[in-house]
């Protein structure tokens, strides 16, 4: 895992790939496979997430084909998740399969999504996307009422089950399954958890026309905007095939959606105020990827403090 990260995707592939052909030779080794292939499954899927809500800008900076690498990487990952069910060896970690599985067929409805036209009825996928919601939707609920599984992988599946009730216009149904799923990542404390269904409540809200959804859906990304702040620094630059462009491109829009309620409610001043902020913590982003190792420069400056904190003064 050390390994894996956007700038070096194939060390990481390889070290994978060599680690589950070595523990294939070796006898009784089921729990280990388990672990190599989920772990590659959910390296490859986060590395296809990248690719998705990142595709934008990828094709911005020169880079061919973005969404066709995506379904490449998919349908690696969904080998290496069939993989790691025959090694599953209890039934909490043959949910914690299905619930990534889950996971994976709800961002190939994504994809598609992506993939087709706005208004061109030949370009579009309606029977695969539905397929592919109905498979995860199938998946997660087989998960959700796996008492064996632990907590936080129930807690997965009552959010996926959110997500894609929200996706086919079930509003009520979405924010009660969002609501069990924020229950018990508060209880197992799980942030990671929590700012994702914080994001998806705000959505759901801001889908409502009834009165005060706004201020709640607000209240909502706030929430979420805050706990991003503080989940951003556990993302490394390179991190799991999740990098730090992916983290935030996935959590873009809820700049967009408080600027956008700000303005609604009339609170101009704190909607620049906000953009500013936003547009502060990106040149901040931008001047920490462009900074050198302080620990390679000491490396290769010993003794000189100047060069490993150049704001020292003598």
């Amino acid at each position: 895992l050390s390994e894996s990260g956007p700038s070096r995707d194939f060390d990481a592939v390889v070290a994978f790939r060599s680690a589950i052909t070595e523990l294939s030779a070796s006898e009784r080794q089921s729990a280990d496979l388990y672990r190599a292939h989920n772990n590659f499954g959910n390296f490859l899927l986060g590395r296809c997430q990248d690719q998705l809500y990142n595709h934008a800008f990828q094709m911005a900076s020169g880079i061919r084909h973005p969404l066709m690498t995506a379904l490449t990487g998919w349908m690696q990952a969904c080998a290496q998740y069939s993989e790691a069910l025959e090694h599953a060896s209890d039934p909490d970690q043959q949910a914690a399969i299905r619930i990534n599985q889950a996971r994976l067929w709800a961002l190939l409805a994504d994809i598609l999504r992506t993939l087709s036209h706005p208004t061109d009825k030949r370009h579009m996928f309606p029977a695969a996307i539905q397929a592919a919601s109905s498979r995860s939707q199938r998946l997660a609920e087989r998960v959700a009422h796996t008492q064996e599984a632990g907590q936080l992988t129930r807690a997965v599946a009552q959010e996926m089950l959110a997500l894609l009730s929200y996706r086919q216009g079930e509003l009520g149904t979405a924010v009660n399954h969002a609501q069990r799923a924020l229950a018990t990542y508060v209880d197992v404390g799980s942030l990671t958890g929590a700012e994702s269904v914080y994001r998806l409540l705000g959505l759901c809200e801001r889908a409502r026309p009834d009165d005060g959804s706004t201020s709640r859906a607000l209240n909502y990304f706030m929430t979420s905007e805050q706990l991003a702040q503080v989940l951003r620094e556990r993302y490394p630059l390179d991190h799991f095939g999740l990098s730090r462009a992916g983290f935030f491109s996935r959590r873009a829009y809820v700049n967009e959606q408080i600027v956008d309620l700000l303005i609604a409610d009339g609170h101009h001043a704190q909607a620049v105020e906000h953009v500013e902020r936003a547009e502060q913590g990106a040149v901040l982003e931008q001047h920490a990827e462009l900074a050198p190792d302080p620990h390679e420069v000491a490396v290769a400056h010993p003794g000189d403090l100047l060069a490993v904190d150049p704001d020292l003064t003598v």
